[in-house]
């Protein structure tokens, strides 16, 4: 059980990091809650599904990382671009 209880954790972590670059990356849009908490919801079922695979929790860490790394560093790039102040 605490073991599912830290999947949730770090599943709501990853959607909330997912999320909140998906909206920097959004060049003069709002913050869309709705989007934001189908993240959090989807991610949270991705913690779940990896407890009943019976993936223990470095090999979830390692998906998770490889998959994630590569949105968050596109995102990342994509506020930047978009963003920047200096680019007027």
């Amino acid at each position: 059980m605490n073991e599912l209880l830290v999947r949730l954790g770090t599943s709501v972590c990853a959607g909330l990091a997912y999320g909140l670059t998906g909206f920097g990356k959004s060049s003069g849009e709002k913050l869309d809650t709705v989007k934001l908490g189908i993240s959090l919801a989807v991610s949270m079922v991705a913690g779940v599904v990896s407890e009943f695979v019976g993936w223990d929790m470095p090999t979830a860490v390692q998906f998770l990382v490889t998959a994630g790394f590569t949105v968050l560093v596109e995102n990342f790039v994509k506020t930047i671009v978009r963003r920047n102040p200096l680019k007027k």
